[in-house]
């Protein structure tokens, strides 16, 4: 029997996900930079590579495989045998030593790579759309009926990731320290962060904290506070979501006409901590996508994007359909990422 492994590599977080040849999922890893139990630590990586490759440890289960079918983002090295085009993954973000690991675990291992987007519009049944991707950085991704591929930001947190989690920290950590210049800018935000930033970073307060910092994972990870704060009614935190929200608009508003598509049906799927996690960023997105295009079609990814990954590789090589994939995994992988703890850091909403 064939198997698939999905893998999903982002700033905080990283998942694997093993699955036979009839969808159903077999075993699951995970890591959060946040999760104590995964070993975090001043900094911690998703993109690491022994973080990575101990997600995989759990995932493989000690298994060895004769043919495993490998659905990622990340960039193979050069000897690993391919199956599919090129990837369209910029950032180049593993090394050897994770295929090695897989390697060491299968006879024969084919690459099936995708683009970091890509599963957004495959879980929701979709070959073709504009993903929105708000995590820790900021993409938008778009393909049109035609063929036409478009791929716009995810240029780092100086140059861009407009929409991020990266944007929402940096804008909270300079509004929890304007805080005390005036009544207009008090935020509850001057007495929530730093006491994250002691307790997460050993910081003793957020000066210290933004002159040592060199990870932008680091700085990202506050976004959830901030939106926790905007969700009680802090209006200096909403502010910043919507603003980082506005963003994220004007990137998807630049994709849609250069490829002429404001006027046309097309599926708008968001995916991302950001675009998944916060109900405010996710409405206001939608209400600025729809002001310029009403025949987008709304959707978010409302379960772990490593799910797309491993039916991407499984769809190359089962002949069942992918919808009946598409259910059958995620009825099955549900009770392996509840059993992991996999920590949920708020509600997840349609527009």
């Amino acid at each position: 029997m064939q198997h698939a492994l999905g893998l999903d590599v982002g700033g905080t977080k990283c998942d694997a996900l093993l699955v036979n040849e009839e969808g159903e999922a077999l075993a699951w890893g995970h890591y959060d930079c946040l999760d104590p139990a995964t070993g975090a630590s001043n900094g911690g990586s998703g993109r690491d590579a022994a973080n990575i490759c101990a997600v995989l440890q759990a995932a493989l289960d000690g298994r060895h495989f004769d043919v495993l079918h490998f659905g990622s983002h990340i960039e193979p090295p050069a000897w690993m045998r391919q199956s599919s085009g090129p990837l369209a993954n910029q950032r180049k973000l593993t090394n050897s030593a994770v295929f090695e690991f897989l390697g060491a675990h299968t006879a024969r291992l084919i690459g099936h790579p995708a683009s970091e987007q890509m599963p957004a519009l495959v879980m929701n049944g979709e070959e073709y759309g504009i993903s929105v991707l708000a995590g820790t950085g900021a993409v938008v991704y778009c393909r049109t009926e035609n063929g036409e591929e478009l791929r716009l930001d995810g240029l780092g947190p100086i140059l861009g990731d407009y929409g991020s989690a990266y944007q929402i920290g940096r804008m909270a950590l300079q509004a929890a320290a304007k805080s005390g210049w005036h009544p207009r800018h008090q935020t509850s935000l001057e007495r929530i962060l730093p006491g994250v930033v002691r307790i997460m970073y050993k910081k003793d307060n957020l000066v210290e904290f933004s002159l040592s910092t060199t990870e932008r994972t680091e700085i990202a990870a506050l976004a959830r506070f901030v939106d926790r704060e905007a969700e009680a009614g802090d209006a200096i935190s909403r502010g910043i979501i919507e603003q980082a929200a506005d963003s994220i608009v004007e990137t998807i508003r630049d994709a849609s006409d250069r490829l002429k598509i404001a006027d046309k049906p097309c599926l708008l799927a968001g995916m991302g901590g950001v675009a998944a996690n916060s109900r405010i960023f996710w409405e206001r997105v939608c209400r600025g996508a729809l002001a310029f295009a009403p025949r987008f079609r709304p959707a978010l990814l409302r379960h772990p994007p490593v799910l797309g990954f491993a039916l991407h590789a499984l769809k190359a090589f089962t002949s069942i359909d992918q919808a009946v994939l598409r259910e059958r995994m995620i009825q099955t992988s549900e009770p392996l990422i509840r059993l992991k703890g996999k920590p949920q850091t708020g509600e997840r909403h349609d527009a």
